[in-house]
């Protein structure tokens, strides 16, 4: 009987890190290329995996590049949501929660942003369930204005005439 417990302990940490990367925080609003202006207060609504007792805290970051490993700015950290539980008839398998950002001035004209869920849970076991990076512009519609584009023509004009 030990030799079926030993085999089965072996597959499952075999696999225990293929079925740890299909865990995932989803984000549901804003939605993936999505503009937003300097000032605006955005509803970031997201939605994680119901893991289990225990206490359950969110960060939420911006990043310069799609791979997340570029971080340009903090937005929450340790943000405490709804605890899950495994206990009863009728579980949730996801839990949604939202957080309130406002924009602020200063950011790159392109960001991703990600939600990372980490249960504490009661068995110990460390999690950290990241989001797919969300692509974010922040007011690039001002960046395309034609007036950037006729002051350089304007002062190429100016080059051009008073050089020579």
């Amino acid at each position: 009987m030990s030799y079926i417990r030993f085999i089965q302990a072996f597959i499952f940490t075999l696999f225990f890190s293929q079925c740890l990367a299909q865990l995932g925080t989803e984000i549901l609003s804003p939605t993936y290329n999505t503009t937003v202006n300097v000032g605006d207060k955005i509803q970031i609504q997201y939605q994680y995996q119901n893991m289990g007792n225990g206490s359950y805290l969110v960060d939420v970051d911006l990043w310069n590049n799609g791979a997340a490993d570029n971080l340009a700015k903090n937005i929450a950290k340790d943000v405490s949501v709804q605890s899950g539980n495994s206990a009863g008839t009728k579980l949730a398998f996801h839990l949604n929660a939202t957080y309130e950002w406002t924009v602020p001035k200063g950011l790159n004209d392109t960001l991703y942003l990600t939600v990372t869920a980490k249960p504490e849970l009661e068995t110990k076991i460390g999690l950290s369930m990241r989001s797919r990076p969300i692509l974010i512009h922040i007011n690039s519609a001002i960046t395309n204005l034609p007036i950037q584009k006729l002051s350089l023509f304007a002062l190429a004009l100016f080059v051009v005439f008073f050089t020579f």
